[in-house]
């Protein structure tokens, strides 16, 4: 687990097995004096059940998608892109009690080039999703 205590905001950083043993790379953002009040059984709860998560995530970006293409970067959506293969390559951030992302590295979208796109959920629930197109790397 990698550590970072840099800005008064802390980082801990490391590759966590999912429900399926796939090794998912999870950040965890904390402010200093709140380490402790991190809520590990919230993200064990959210690991072993990721397909559920990437799932809901998949189908609110394909909605989307569906429902503005030039915002995600087509003139119109190829027939190729369904919701299983909309976006890929996923890793975790969690960052404020019940607050956390999911940025899939990859995927068949034009504005997953070159960051991927992070979706955001509040609890179990999908809040909007960010183009992280024109960011420095995240």
């Amino acid at each position: 687990m990698f550590y970072d205590d840099s800005d008064d905001v802390s980082f801990f950083r490391a590759f966590l097995k999912a429900e399926n043993n796939e090794k998912i790379f999870v950040s965890i953002k904390a402010k200093e004096q709140s380490i402790r009040d991190i809520d590990f059984e919230f993200i064990i709860e959210i690991l072993f059940n990721l397909s559920k998560y990437q799932l809901r995530a998949k189908e609110f970006l394909f909605k989307s998608c569906n429902s503005s293409p030039v915002g995600f970067g087509f003139s119109e959506i190829p027939k190729s892109l369904k919701i299983e293969n909309i976006v890929s390559h996923p890793e975790l951030m969690f960052w404020k009690k019940n607050h956390w992302s999911i940025i899939f590295r990859e995927g068949l979208l034009p504005i997953c080039d070159p960051y991927g796109i992070l979706v955001n959920f509040q609890e179990d629930r999908v809040l909007d999703y960010e183009n992280l197109m024109d960011y420095d790397e995240v």
